[in-house]
This record gives C-alpha cells, sequence and structure tokens, in this order.
C-alpha cells in the first residue's frame, strides 16, 4: 500500500514538472494562448457548439524569406511535408481513413496546416502527434520532389489560364522592385525545376521548428486534457538552436506612376491599379480598410462611377494585410468593346480624387456595419476562425484580429479622407493600363509599430454569444426537428437549437412551371438569380444592401431550370426583419430596366470569358453528350452564343411576367436551422407569404436513366497551359436503391478523400500528372439513376498520360475489384465524412428542405450509414463489377493540344 502511494505520488509529481514547462500568456476573449519551453505558441479556442475540431499549425514562413534563386521554396515544401515521416510514411492515407478536412496553404509571410474533423478524442491525439512529428521529422526526400514537380507545375499553369491573376502579378513585380512581395508564391518556373533537394532540407530544418510556429486548436475539446497531449507531443521537441534573424528589406518610396500591360488571348479588358500603403497592424489599416468597403460594396463608389455608368461590367477592391507594407489594389472588368481609357480615368478620379465628393458619415456607417458583420461571422464559426487566424498570426500577433474589429468601429471620416489623400496619389500607383499622368512627390509609407500597446488592451472575454452541445446524430435530428404544413402552402422543417453568435438559417426552394410551360425559358431563369436584388416596389439595388446590412444578415439565389434555392443567413434579433424584408423581394421585385440591361451585359460578357476555359468546354460537350436533350428543353445547355442570342432576346416584360406567372409558396419546401423560437418562426412565414400563389401548376419534369455509349472527344481550346478532361458514366442506381451505398463506398474509394484514391495516388502521388484528381457520385432521389463523374486537371502534353492512367486504373478496379484494408479505411473515412457534413447548419437546412420533397426524413441517411458500416467486401465489388465497366465510361478532354499545329 505504501508503495502504490509513493508511485502515485511520483506519477503526481512527473505530471506537475511535465505541466511546469507551459506558461499561460495572455487571453482575449475567452481563447488562450500558452508557451511551450521550446517556444512553440499555442492558442486554444474552445467552442462545444458544434462537434468538431480544427487543429492548424502556423509557421512563420512564406515566399518573403525566399533568397534569390530560390523562389517557390516555402510552397513546394507545403506539399513535401504531406509525403510522410518515418513514423507516418502514409499521412493522406490516414488523413482520409479517419475522414478528416484537410488542406496547407502557403503566402508571402506565412505556411500553414490544418485539419477540421469531427470531435473524437483519438483522432485529435493523433492529429496533434503528427503535425509535431512532421514539423522536425519530414523526410525530405529527392524522390518526392521529382514526382511532385509535375504537380506543381500543374498547380503553376492553372495560374497562368487566369488572366486577372497574371495581370496582378505583372502588376507586383513593377510596384515592387526589391521587397520578396513582388514575386508569386508559387516561385519561379526556373528556380522550383532546379532547386536542389539539400536547399530545401535546409530550409525545413530552418523554419520548420516550434520556436517559428503557433498551433491553434478550435472547437469541441477539453482545454486541460488538450493542453497535456500538446505539451507531450510538441513539448518533446527540442529548441533549436540557431537564430532566425529578420528580414530588412525596405522597398524605397515610389518615384512616379507606373503602368503594365498584358498581352494575351481573352474576352473582356481588365484595367487596375496598385497604391503602397502599411503593414497590416498599422493604425492606417483599419481606415484603409473602411475605404475599401465604401468604395467596393454594392452600390459603392467605384459600382456608381463605372457599372451604373454603362463603363465596365464589375469592380473589385483588395488591401493585402502584410507583415511589411503591402499594396491596396482596385480594378474593373469590361467588355471587349468598352474604352479602356476611360474606365482608367473613371476608377482613378474615384480613388484619388475623393476631396471632390467628401466621404460621408453615413457611407463610413455602413461600411463600418459591413466589416463587423464580416468579422463576427468569422467568429461564429470555430473551425474557419481557427484556420483563419493563421494570417493575423503571420503579420505579427494573433490577437491582430480582434484589435482590427475594435479599432474599425473607431475609424472617423476625417481618418477615411486622410488615408485616401496619403496613400492613393499618382506618384505611388502602378497601373495596368498606359495612362499618363502628372509628376508628384513620392509617398513615404510608414513601417510596422509598436504592437503592445495596440494589444494589451484588448478583452478577456469574448462578446459572441455560445451555442450548445449538439448531438448531429440523424436520431436526434429527426427527434428535434418540428414539421409544418402552414395554410398558405408552404412546407416547412424547423430545427431550433442555440448556435454560435445566434445564428439562424433558412432555405427554400422554389419549383415552377412544368415541361411545356418552361419550354425556352433556359437563358430568362439563369438571369433570375442576379435580377433578385436589383429593387422591390419599396428599395432599390443600394437600398437592399444597406438593409441586409443593417440586419447583419445576408441572402442568396440560385434559379435553374425549375427551380429557385433562397438562403438567408441572419441573427435571431434580427430574423422577424429579415423574413419581411425577404418576403418584399420575393413578391414585389420591380426588376428596374436598367439593372436588366446591367445584368445581360454582364451575364453575356460572363458567360463569353468562361467559354475560352477548357473546363466550360469540357462540360458542355459532356453533359450534352450523357443527357442530350432539344433545344427548347429548361434543362438545356446553352453555348455561349446561343446564350447571347437568346439574352439579348429578352425583355424585361418577359422576366416580370415569368415571375407574376410562376412562384409561389404553394410550391415551395422550406427549413429553418439554428436559434429561434418555431412557433414565431410559423407565424412569420404564414404572414410573410400569405396569399402568395403560382399561376402555373407546378409538374415535375421527368429525368429517366439513359443508357449512353461510351464515347471519347478531344476539343481544342487555344492558348491554355492547362488541360480539363471530364468523364461520366451512368448508372441504373438511385439513392432509393439496393446498390446505392455501396455505389458511394466505390466512389469514394476510386476518387475521393483527400489525395489517397485509387485515381489521386495513380496521377499525383505515382506520375504527378494532376494537382487535382477526382471521382464523383451525383444520384437521384427519385429515379433509378446516378452518374459517375471523374475529373482532372493536367498539362497538354501529358494527355495521353492521363487518359491511360484512368482507363487503366478503372479497368483494374472493375476486373480486381478493392482489397479489405481499402474497404474498411474508405468505410471509417466516409461514415466520418457523412457524420461532418451533418455539423453545418447550411447543409442540415438543405438535408430537411430535400427530405421534404421526397417525404422522408433523416433516418434515411442513417439506414445509408448502416449499410455502408455492414457492408462486405464481396457486396462491395459484386456492385463494381455491375455497373463500373470502362467500357461504358464517356471522356472529354478539353485544352490546347496542337500548339498550332492541325491535329493528325
Amino acid at each position: 500500500m505504501i508503495f502504490r502511494a509513493c508511485c502515485i505520488l511520483v506519477i503526481c509529481l512527473m505530471q506537475e514538472l511535465a505541466l511546469a514547462s507551459v506558461t499561460r500568456v495572455t487571453e482575449v476573449e475567452g481563447m488562450v494562448e500558452y508557451r511551450l519551453e521550446n517556444g512553440l505558441r499555442v492558442v486554444l479556442a474552445p467552442d462545444k457548439s458544434k462537434p468538431t475540431i480544427s487543429v492548424n499549425v502556423t509557421y512563420l514562413v512564406g515566399s518573403r524569406m525566399e533568397s534569390a534563386g530560390e523562389t517557390g521554396m516555402a510552397h513546394l515544401l507545403e506539399h513535401l511535408v504531406f509525403k510522410g515521416t518515418p513514423s507516418n510514411p502514409q499521412i493522406f492515407q490516414e488523413l482520409t481513413r479517419r475522414g478528416m478536412r484537410p488542406n496547407g496553404t502557403t503566402w508571402y509571410d506565412r505556411t500553414n496546416y490544418f485539419e477540421t474533423f469531427a470531435a473524437i478524442p483519438e483522432d485529435l491525439e493523433w492529429v496533434l502527434s503528427m503535425e509535431a512529428d512532421r514539423m522536425v521529422n519530414s523526410v525530405i526526400a529527392k524522390k518526392d520532389l521529382d514526382s511532385e514537380m509535375t504537380v506543381v507545375r500543374n498547380e503553376m499553369e492553372r495560374g497562368d489560364n487566369n488572366v486577372g491573376g497574371m495581370l496582378a502579378q505583372l502588376m507586383e513585380a513593377t510596384a515592387f522592385r526589391w521587397h520578396a512581395y513582388g514575386k508569386p508564391t508559387i516561385g519561379a518556373r526556373s528556380d522550383v525545376e532546379n532547386v536542389s533537394i539539400e536547399n530545401l532540407q535546409a530550409f525545413y530544418r530552418k523554419y520548420y521548428q516550434p520556436d517559428n510556429a503557433v498551433l491553434v486548436v478550435a472547437g469541441y475539446f477539453e482545454p486541460q486534457q488538450t493542453l497535456d497531449l500538446i505539451n507531450r507531443y510538441f513539448g518533446a521537441i527540442l529548441k533549436p538552436t540557431r537564430h532566425l534573424r529578420p528580414s530588412y528589406t525596405v522597398e524605397p518610396p515610389q518615384e512616379g506612376p507606373r503602368r503594365v500591360e498584358l498581352a494575351r488571348v481573352g474576352e473582356n479588358r481588365l484595367v487596375s491599379v496598385l497604391y503602397h500603403v502599411p503593414p497590416a497592424m498599422h493604425p492606417d489599416q483599419p481606415a484603409l480598410e473602411v475605404l475599401r468597403q465604401v468604395l467596393t460594396s454594392t452600390g459603392g463608389r467605384l459600382q456608381e462611377a463605372l457599372v451604373k455608368q454603362r463603363k465596365a461590367t464589375s469592380v473589385w477592391g483588395s488591401i493585402s494585410k502584410t507583415y511589411d507594407p503591402g499594396y491596396a489594389m482596385f480594378g474593373a472588368q469590361l467588355r471587349r468593346d468598352d474604352d479602356p481609357a476611360e474606365a482608367t480615368r473613371r476608377l482613378l478620379q474615384a480613388l484619388e480624387e475623393i476631396t471632390e465628393q467628401p466621404i460621408t458619415d453615413e457611407e463610413i456607417a455602413r461600411a463600418q456595419q459591413a466589416i463587423r458583420s464580416g468579422l463576427d461571422r468569422q467568429l461564429d464559426d470555430p473551425a474557419s476562425f481557427g484556420v483563419g487566424l493563421s494570417q493575423s498570426i503571420a503579420v505579427g500577433d494573433w490577437r491582430s484580429f480582434f484589435w482590427f474589429r475594435e479599432q474599425v468601429a473607431k475609424v472617423s471620416t476625417a481618418d477615411v479622407t486622410r488615408v485616401a489623400q496619403t496613400y492613393f496619389k499618382p506618384a505611388n500607383r502602378t497601373l495596368g493600363e498606359f495612362v499618363p499622368m502628372p509628376a508628384s512627390s513620392p509617398v513615404v509609407v510608414p513601417g510596422r509599430a509598436d504592437l503592445t500597446a495596440m494589444l494589451d488592451a484588448l478583452p478577456t472575454q469574448s462578446s459572441v454569444a455560445v451555442g450548445e452541445d449538439f448531438d448531429s446524430t440523424p436520431a436526434n435530428i429527426d427527434g428535434r426537428t418540428i414539421r409544418a404544413s402552414l395554410k398558405n402552402g408552404l412546407q416547412l422543417a424547423m430545427l431550433p437549437k442555440k448556435t454560435r453568435g445566434e445564428r439562424v438559417v433558412l432555405e427554400f426552394n422554389l419549383r415552377w412551371g412544368d415541361s411545356e410551360s418552361l419550354a425556352s425559358k433556359g437563358a430568362l431563369i439563369s438571369l433570375i438569380s442576379n435580377m433578385m436584388l436589383s429593387g422591390t416596389e419599396k428599395y432599390g439595388r443600394t437600398q437592399l444592401a444597406k438593409k441586409f446590412e443593417q440586419l447583419d444578415s445576408g441572402v442568396a439565389f440560385n434559379a435553374t431550370g425549375q427551380s429557385m434555392t433562397v438562403t438567408l443567413n441572419t441573427r435571431r434579433r434580427h430574423f422577424a426583419e429579415a423574413v419581411v424584408l425577404l418576403s418584399e423581394i420575393l413578391r414585389k421585385s420591380t426588376f428596374p430596366q436598367d439593372e436588366f440591361e446591367r445584368i445581360k451585359r454582364s451575364r453575356i460578357g460572363a458567360v463569353r470569358t468562361a467559354a475560352l476555359e477548357p473546363s466550360t468546354q469540357a462540360s458542355l460537350a459532356l453533359s450534352r453528350y450523357l443527357t442530350p436533350r432539344e433545344a427548347g428543353d429548361v434543362r438545356y445547355v446553352l453555348d455561349e452564343k446561343e446564350f447571347e442570342t437568346r439574352v439579348n432576346a429578352l425583355s424585361r416584360t418577359d422576366l416580370v411576367e415569368f415571375w407574376r406567372s410562376f412562384p409561389g409558396a404553394d410550391h415551395a419546401w422550406a427549413s429553418a436551422v439554428g436559434d429561434f423560437d418555431p412557433d414565431e418562426m410559423s407565424r412569420l412565414l404564414q404572414d410573410a407569404f400569405s396569399g402568395w400563389y403560382s399561376a402555373q401548376a407546378y409538374r415535375s419534369i421527368a429525368d429517366p436513366y439513359q443508357d449512353v455509349p461510351a464515347k471519347t472527344r478531344l476539343i481544342e481550346v487555344r492558348d491554355k497551359k492547362n488541360a480539363q478532361l471530364l468523364g461520366g458514366l451512368h448508372i441504373p442506381v438511385g439513392e432509393k436503391d439496393h446498390d446505392y451505398p455501396a455505389l458511394l463506398v466505390a466512389t469514394h474509394l476510386f476518387g475521393g478523400g483527400f489525395l489517397s484514391s485509387r485515381l489521386a495516388m495513380r496521377l499525383r502521388q505515382k506520375e504527378g500528372l494532376s494537382y487535382s484528381v477526382s471521382a464523383s457520385l451525383s444520384s437521384s432521389a427519385s429515379a433509378s439513376k446516378s452518374t459517375l463523374n471523374l475529373s482532372a486537371i493536367y498539362a497538354p502534353q501529358n494527355r495521353a498520360r492521363v487518359e491511360q492512367a484512368v482507363l487503366e486504373e478503372m479497368q483494374r478496379m472493375f476486373a480486381d475489384g478493392f482489397s479489405v484494408l481499402e474497404l474498411e479505411n474508405g468505410r471509417k473515412a466516409l461514415l466520418q465524412a457523412r457524420r461532418l457534413a451533418l455539423t453545418e447548419d447550411r447543409a442540415l437546412g438543405t438535408g430537411l428542405v430535400r427530405n421534404l420533397r421526397f417525404k422522408r426524413d433523416f433516418s434515411f441517411a442513417a439506414i445509408v450509414d448502416e449499410r455502408i458500416a455492414g457492408m462486405t467486401l464481396d457486396e462491395l465489388n459484386a456492385v463494381v463489377r455491375k455497373y463500373c465497366d470502362p467500357g461504358k465510361l464517356s471522356l472529354v478532354f478539353a485544352g490546347s493540344f496542337y500548339d498550332g499545329k492541325t491535329p493528325g
């Protein structure tokens, strides 16, 4: 007994000694920072409103730290660190087996790796042990560098296809003569292709260390237990002896306007302007962000100066929030025949002549509300917030997120006017279009400020309402769901629960018409989503935008074919007003003539631009072949010329008459998920949509299974460095059929998960042919019909190798089936992914609406889960052999295959 007591005492003392190496540093709004003896900083953000956890490790290394001739090393390492360690040789497979959502990203000042997963303690411990392991033990091997090289090239080529991105890169390179922010994170192709493995290994050992990293754990976990685990795995890593020197390159003041012009194949013109601005942690940054919002919001100054005057089809603006002085960039998209000089003149006038049209207090208040709402929405979601803290960490301190939020509220009209006059000057700008400008004095951009005084006054307690501990199982969801048939005909499913930030998500699915009444109306319906916020009897476009900002709410419309989905995201204290506002939009939209013409021009321009992309051409060809339809069918897929012809033939009257006749509450399903009172919600929806009936009958258009023979097609899309493969195979199985669960598992093993599927292992991991390759299953809930979809991007010169690899893997699956180990790992990962989907309120709302429509509940999902959990290998492989014949697979390859030569 004495010996046992002594052992217990020794164990307790050892635990206390281990915990003694953890120092509590600071706290902001319930999030606590700790520091280990080896220098690792740890931020714990517990929240039990959703049964998920996000783990994010941010390393303070990005392209800013790269030396001349070695650009792209930080990004290369992001790829190679996933290749594994001696103790964890199959990280991709393990992540997929556990049903996790992982990824890594690299930017100027940081690299981060994150995993989001169901709140299972064993999985949390595995993630922490794995991240600690690959922090210092990753196998940065030459063979992995060689195999990954084609994948990285593929990623580069994908970026090269983006005209806007390439113009931005040229402008950044012109604006920054010396600082690394002038070079893209992905690096120079020559550097990436010639980097030595020894240099990569040295770069890894230098920066991937605990004293150069911040670990964030957010979501559903026990803080003390998690801290103990972190100390156990990360605390065992020795603090490095090397010293990291701070970067010292300072971009000198720009001495006069600069310009750059990009010439390449494209449809729409772009004009853009860049200005140097202070770093993220400078007192001027909040005012700059408010100014950006004033300029670029719906109904903002740039939209008024360019879009409303028909000088551009769209505008945008962003401000880099970087460790060193960065940049603000604004731009506009034009049609081919628009005047870029006039658009540039108006753009610069709106930016550089603020005093000619002084900013108002109302504009400032509206911008502050919009920014605050966006930041609060981040706080409402622990998973995205935990990952999003990476950028705050990179600019100096994770608490900068809260500092920025507090400072935005204090910005005055005078502050915004001052920063505009200080930084938006001709001498400080770089244009993406030639415009002569008079000389001006240089602008001196201040450097980093002292963080201590700016951050110490932040509150320690969270200002966000806490959500409940919600069990997201099908049985619990069904048990708490309230269904109602309202007098106005609306079918409603409600799932009330306490949510973080008191969020409420409402989803409506409006169904309309039939094959006869909707004939040739596909183009018209495609415009509806863009027109829904154009104006009502009571509010104009800008007023609607302001109202939603004031209500801290957002609304989205997606109309296609025979239906429209409406999603409203709001808070408990605002949902009554938000529902009334939504009713105003749905029942009293006026579709103003000027907005109608603007949307027509914008959509035609967007379709023209999209038509130049390999993915668009491949999708058009495959969908038309697999599901052939008459040209008058509302579901017929229009090409860009057909779309332009039909849209130009439309009048505002056509849209008004359609909206008066087709939608109504009597052909609609709705769901509400979140923090609300069910009786009040029912009453609100009854009153808001009382008497709103469709004048046209709704009859679902049949879409039966079609047996389509296999076909392979090549489509030439000129001047594209990246190509697209799409494939499709029709299968006579729907969601309600016996073989459906096995098809789900087979699809997951063949092309799902995180880079560990059959396709990913072959095309990316083994041969390095594709940055992104996947398979998915789209299935009908009412008919016995599914489609196995394949997708891959690749370099055009590798088309034959990609085709061979895909067909060989398809044949191997069909002939040999899967193994016991694949089934076991895939089953677990798929079940975890399905469980994780039920933790998201938006997905829950969509599921509730779908269940209403097809007269079922989530017990259907539980049955599918049970079938997956109990599936045998023989059952799985029998379904594969029955349906997945590669001889029935149709493939479309789109890209620049012939390099100017006539195809042979």
